[in-house]
């Protein structure tokens, strides 16, 4: 019961950081000099890396779907979510999603230099 509602809330977060993401990149500020930070900070204890080894499994996925709908599923865990017809149909933003998870350039993961290569989701 704790899995179920832990997912609930990770999907829930997951979506919402992507669709900040997703608004923030389409709008006409985006490319503005004016400067907005956003800050994500996770806590890496147990349960999160529990949390993490799981949404990546095909029957969490599967779960997800079955008790929240396809639209509940958590963005950028496997790319074979992306190729399901089910998804496709309840998620229209998943092309979007997909192609801006393709095209991230992680060699230049922040607008500004930082000291490190790589993203993480």
């Amino acid at each position: 019961m704790r899995i179920r509602r832990f997912a609930k809330v990770l999907a829930a977060f997951l979506a919402g950081v992507m669709l900040v993401h997703l608004l923030y990149a389409c709008s006409p500020r985006s490319q503005a000099a004016e400067k907005t930070k956003l800050t994500i900070t996770t806590v890496n204890n147990g349960d999160m890396v529990v949390m993490q080894g799981l949404s990546r499994k095909k029957e969490y996925i599967q779960l997800v779907a079955k008790e929240n709908g396809w639209v509940a599923v958590p963005p950028g865990t496997r790319t074979s979510t992306y190729q399901n017809p089910n998804y496709q149909k309840a998620a229209p933003f998943a092309e979007i999603v997909l192609g801006a998870i393709q095209s991230a350039d992680v060699t230049r993961p922040s607008a500004q230099p930082t000291p490190y290569k790589g993203v993480h989701v």
